[in-house]
């Protein structure tokens, strides 16, 4: 992964997600979250980096898992021809993984 792809992703799940300051950003220490550009992309959203130690695997091991369950069973084995194909796809996840709304809190507590 690059850097500027970490941070296009930041920039977008920003868009969608509204995070408001504070927020801890936790990841393994890939040389991409510890480029100048991202740590300055958590500063500009006023976000707390969080790493995992050197060696201690374990600490993201249960979204890491969450995140291949959900690639397998959305995306499957398809192969996109252009970025335009997977960002309907993309839009398919955002669906699956939109945050809450009044309404679709309404309907969940309804639900019980």
């Amino acid at each position: 992964m690059t850097n500027g792809l970490i941070c296009d992703a930041m920039d977008a799940a920003v868009r969608l997600w509204y995070p408001k300051p504070g927020l801890i950003f936790h990841s393994d220490i890939g040389s991409q979250y510890a480029s100048r550009a991202f740590r300055r992309h958590l500063r500009r959203y006023r976000m707390t980096q969080s790493m995992s130690a050197k060696g201690n695997c374990y600490d993201i091991a249960a979204a890491e898992s969450f995140f291949a369950t959900l690639k397998r069973e959305l995306v499957g084995g398809d192969v996109y021809r252009t970025r335009a194909d997977a960002r309907c796809t993309d839009r398919v996840h955002r669906g699956v993984l939109q945050p809450p709304t009044n309404a679709r809190l309404a309907r969940l507590h309804d639900a019980r």
